[in-house]
């Protein structure tokens, strides 16, 4: 952690001095201390990129975001006065929902949508996701489900209404699955 946590302070100092602010995906911290963390610059922006939102509980650990510690990372980050961004993967859009709900919940710098992997860039399967993520992020207060509504249309204008019906289906059919298996 100390080798860790100095490689951080020296890059954090150059990427300064060129006025540059220094973001790490924060899985890199995950078995840092609160008395590590602390030892960072507040101005460092910690990107919260795991892929599950839900509170796990495991022998009696509860967390966000299936992460190492079971703990509530962002609670971490904001108590210690970093900022924060959420970075969901646009592979489907249950992690893009989930992501901005549980952004929702804290003091968020944004977001940061992620797509990994040169053969999905693009493609239709991931459309859906980085456009309601865009919506959801630049209209918070709306209804996710009312902006997914406005979304599906302006993406596939051509498709008839009850195919459009299909579509959205099969994005929210896996959603439901997974919140009442």
């Amino acid at each position: 952690d100390d080798l860790f946590i100095r490689h951080v302070q020296r890059v954090h100092a150059i990427l300064k001095k060129h006025g540059k602010r220094t973001w790490i995906w924060d899985d890199m911290l995950e078995n840092a201390g609160d008395e590590k963390l602390a030892e960072l610059p507040r101005d460092i922006v910690m990107v919260a990129w795991h892929y599950c939102a839900d509170y796990l509980d495991h022998d009696g650990f509860t967390g966000q975001f299936n992460n190492l510690h079971r703990r509530r990372d962002l609670r971490r980050y904001e108590k210690l006065g970093f900022d924060v961004l959420v970075a969901p993967w646009a592979r489907g859009i249950e992690n893009s929902l989930a992501l901005t709900n549980v952004a929702r919940e804290y003091r968020m710098r944004g977001g940061l949508q992620t797509i990994w992997g040169l053969q999905e860039m693009f493609l239709p399967s991931v459309l859906p996701a980085v456009a309601l993520t865009g919506a959801l992020w630049s209209q918070p207060d709306r209804e996710p489900s009312l902006v997914l509504d406005e979304v599906l249309p302006r993406l596939f204008p051509s498709l008839e209404p009850v195919v459009l019906q299909a579509v959205r289906g099969a994005l929210i059919e896996p959603l439901w699955y997974h919140f009442s298996a």
